[in-house]
């Protein structure tokens, strides 16, 4: 190429083919010689003219398409820099209310993010056949900036996969005081002790009828036994107390689905589980009283959601009852596919 054609694109242009075109001094160890020009045809521009080999590399970042034909993005992640989610995020992330979670590590990992986006600025440079120390700083921010627009990184549904197992709890409907009587079962909110024999089968009876509503075999000798160790050995007054299915698992797989705008599925997800630990537990004195059921189907929705139970939550059952969650895997699980974006 003439010099004069170099000395009129200001030291940056293309060559026929589509590579990019710098100076011999920018020359990179991938980079090709044409006439003293360095080409590095791995990035394709579609303009012809650029102010700076910053100009032209910012350009590239931004403009340039792939060979399936998406634009090229690039994922800056710095989980170096990430202390993880809170507990009250991962409930709002379980609420599938993502959005606000998001807005929270933005600001959270701003200084993170711009570190991260010159190192592959950085990368990106080097790779085209420049030198970035040789730059200026307003070639290196042009490029940065660049790197930050096409980054296409989600810190939220990264850390969703890279949290590690938590303990998990989700109601199976409302109090059971409630449920029963929606089938006209009365006289099981306080403990009765004049009637306690007769109560406590009317208690059993409400709860094998919820789990059989959730999938389990009200019959089988395994649930008739957990009803009856729940009754017989846990809280003694039942007033807004629900029975509880907990688990531990993945924040991936006991999210609410929700879509780009924050949007959740109002079909929520299904839980299935063999071998699962069911639990009522009394916040407010401590009581609690946990049993295992062979099966059991669960469904979490945003009126209902998922939640983290961590000791550090005021009330919370695994720092009154001192269980250890990695001793709560149940022994088959099953969600239904996810969707959402993350």
């Amino acid at each position: 190429m003439p010099e004069s054609t170099l000395t009129r694109y200001k030291n940056v242009g293309l060559v026929g083919n589509g590579g990019w075109i710098a100076p011999k001094e920018h020359q990179g160890a991938s980079a090709q010689v044409i006439d003293g020009i360095v080409a590095a045809p791995a990035y394709p521009f579609n303009v012809l003219e650029y102010e700076t080999v910053g100009d032209a590399i910012a350009r590239t970042v931004r403009t340039y398409t792939g060979k399936d034909g998406v634009k090229e993005t690039v994922n800056t992640f710095y989980s170096d820099a990430v202390d993880g989610l809170t507990t009250d995020q991962m409930d709002a992330i379980l609420r599938g209310e993502v959005a606000d979670v998001r807005e929270e590590m933005k600001e959270r990992l701003a200084k993170a993010h711009r570190a991260a986006a010159e190192q592959e600025a950085e990368d990106i440079t080097r790779k085209l056949g420049a030198d970035w120390r040789s730059m200026d700083d307003d070639d290196r921010n042009e490029i940065v900036e660049a790197v930050m627009e096409v980054d296409r990184h989600d810190a939220v549904g990264i850390l969703t996969h890279m949290t590690e197992k938590q303990l998990f709890r989700l109601p199976l409907g409302k109090t059971i005081v409630e449920q029963a009587a929606g089938t006209g079962i009365t006289g099981i909110e306080f403990f009765d002790e004049a009637n306690a024999d007769a109560q406590a089968a009317a208690r059993r009876q409400v709860l094998l009828g919820i789990f059989a509503e959730h999938g389990a075999d009200p019959e089988h000798p395994e649930t008739v036994e957990a009803a009856r160790r729940l009754v017989e050995d846990g809280p003694k007054d039942w007033s807004e107390l629900t029975v509880d299915v907990a688990w531990n698992g993945t924040l991936h797989e006991a999210r609410i689905p929700s879509d780009e705008f924050g949007r959740t599925n109002p079909d929520g997800r299904e839980f299935e589980f063999v071998g699962v630990t069911v639990i009522i537990h009394d916040p407010y004195d401590g009581e609690t009283v946990d049993a295992v059921l062979p099966t059991l189907k669960a469904r979490a929705t945003d009126r209902n959601p998922v939640t983290v139970d961590t000791p550090d939550k005021p009330g919370s059952w695994s720092a009154q009852s001192g269980r250890q969650h990695r001793g709560l895997t149940p022994d088959e699980f099953r969600a239904s596919a996810p969707g959402g974006t993350y």
